[in-house]
């Protein structure tokens, strides 16, 4: 399963579940990083959900939940 978060833009906030029963990963937009390099996707385990902030035009961070 898989899900892609919009452009990053200073202050857009998403969250993601996970309510499946297999892991997800997470992408970035093209272009953008959330932490483990530009355009390299996260994953997250079953049962989880987070909380992404972008804190500039290419740039995420985990703000709330866990992975």
């Amino acid at each position: 399963d898989t899900v892609t978060l919009p452009a990053a833009a200073a202050g857009v906030i998403v969250h993601v579940f996970n309510n499946g029963a297999q892991t997800l990963q997470v992408f970035p937009a093209s272009g953008d990083n959330l932490g483990a390099g530009v355009n390299t996707a996260i994953t997250m385990a079953s049962g989880k959900n987070t909380v992404w902030t972008s804190y500039d035009t290419t740039n995420w961070e985990v703000t709330g939940g866990s992975l």
